[in-house]
C-alpha cells in the first residue's frame, strides 16, 4: 500500500499491518478507536502512563519518551528472532520537531539503517486534517467501516456546536497554554495558526492573540488591555489523576484546580477585565480537548462561550469514551468550574 503522510512524504508499507509502535497519545487514541490497540507493541510513557485511557494496550514496551525516543527499544520491539519483518509501523508527529515530540523525519533518519521499520507521520489533533488522517489510518490497518463510524460521529458532534453558536456575537478568549514560566511576563498561549485558535473560532470565539503563529509569550499587563471575556487555562492531567478528567472528590485535585483558578483571579488590575469580573475563568483538561476527542474540546469551548445554548460536553465525552471502550467516571470533571 502507497499513500501520502501528513507531512507529504510517500510512505509503502506491507499489508496487514500487526505491529504499532506509537510516539504520540494522539496517534494512540485512534489505534484503540479504531479498535487495534492490541496491536500496539511499543509506545512512550506519555501513552503508558494514561493507561486508564487505553485499556487494550496491555503489554506494549517503553520505548522512551515523546521527546527523547528510544530507537535502540523500537528496534528491539520490531525484532522477531534475528531479523524484522515487514509488518511493523511506527506512529509519530510530522517535522519538525517539536516540544510535544519527535518529527516523521527525525525518526525516520534514526530507523534508516533498519530495513522494514516503515515511520507514518500522523498528527491527528489539527481539525482541518483529522478526517483525511483517521481515513487514511483506517486503510492502513484495513479499519475502513470503524474510521467512517467515527468520523460520522465526529462530523455530526462538530456541526452541533457550530449550529447551536450560529449568529450568537464571538467571544473574545485569552487562552493560556501549558508552558507558562509562573511569571506575569511570561504567559505562554496559542497563536492564530494554532489548532486552539481554530477551535476557539468553531466555537464561537476568537483568540485576542491572532499573530500567525503557534504559540507565543505574551504579559498580563496586554491581556489586561485586550480586556478578554473568557479566560481559559489549559493544563494536562497527571498519572496520579486518573482518567478521565480530574477527581472533583479528590482533594488534592480539587485544591490544585481552585488554587490555579485563584491564581488567575488574584493577578492586579483583574477586577477590571470582563472575564474576572463576570467569573468567567476557567480550568480546561487538555486531554479532552486536543486529539480524536475534538468534539469534546469543540462543545466545551462552545458551552464555556455560550453557556445559554443547549449542549452538554459531558454527553459528547461519554460518546468518545465508547469509542475507547472507556466508562466514564462518575464525581470527575474536565471543566473546572463545571459548566451547565
Amino acid at each position: 500500500m502507497t499513500f501520502i503522510d501528513s507531512e507529504n512524504r510517500p510512505v509503502v508499507i506491507q499489508a496487514p499491518v500487526q505491529r504499532i509502535v506509537v510516539l504520540n497519545e494522539n496517534a494512540a487514541e485512534a489505534v484503540v478507536i479504531l479498535g487495534s490497540g492490541d496491536k500496539i507493541v511499543g509506545a512512550v510513557d506519555q501513552v503508558l502512563g494514561k493507561g486508564g485511557y487505553y485499556p487494550s494496550i496491555k503489554d506494549a514496551v517503553g520505548v522512551g519518551s515523546r521527546t527523547e525516543v528510544d530507537y535502540e527499544k523500537i528496534v528491539k520491539v520490531a525484532e522477531q528472532g534475528d531479523k524484522i519483518t515487514p509488518d511493523i509501523i511506527v506512529l509519530c508527529y510530522t517535522a519538525p520537531d517539536r516540544a510535544y515530540g519527535m518529527g516523521a523525519d527525525t525518526v525516520s533518519m534514526k530507523l534508516s539503517a533498519f530495513k522494514n521499520i516503515t515511520v507514518i507521520g500522523l498528527n491527528f489533533y489539527e481539525p482541518e486534517k483529522i478526517r483525511e488522517e483517521m481515513t487514511k489510518l483506517g486503510e492502513i490497518l484495513g479499519k475502513e467501516s470503524e474510521a467512517k463510524e467515527y468520523l460520522q460521529w465526529y462530523d455530526g458532534e462538530v456541526e452541533k456546536a457550530e449550529k447551536a453558536v450560529q449568529g450568537l456575537a464571538p467571544a473574545t478568549v485569552f487562552f493560556e497554554s501549558m508552558g507558562s514560566s509562573g511569571a506575569l511576563s511570561d504567559l505562554s498561549t496559542y497563536g492564530g495558526h494554532s489548532a486552539m485558535s481554530r477551535m476557539v473560532n468553531e466555537a464561537g470565539g476568537v483568540c485576542i492573540f491572532q499573530e500567525g503563529t503557534e504559540s507565543a509569550k505574551v504579559a498580563w499587563e496586554w491581556v489586561a488591555a485586550k480586556s478578554p471575556d473568557v479566560i481559559i487555562k489549559h493544563q494536562p492531567l497527571t498519572s496520579k489523576d486518573g482518567m478521565p478528567g480530574w477527581s472533583m472528590e479528590d482533594s488534592v485535585s480539587a485544591t490544585k484546580l481552585k488554587e490555579i483558578r485563584n491564581n488567575i483571579l488574584s493577578r492586579p488590575g483583574g477586577t477590571k477585565i470582563p472575564a474576572i469580573s463576570n467569573d468567567r475563568v476557567y480550568v480546561l483538561s487538555v486531554d479532552a480537548t486536543v486529539g480524536p476527542d475534538l468534539p469534546v474540546g469543540i462543545a466545551s469551548l462552545a458551552k464555556i462561550l455560550h453557556p445559554k445554548i443547549d449542549i452538554d460536553p459531558a454527553q459528547v465525552y461519554r460518546e468518545y469514551l465508547a469509542f475507547l471502550d472507556v466508562s466514564w467516571q462518575e464525581g470527575r470533571s474536565f471543566v473546572y468550574p463545571e459548566v451547565g
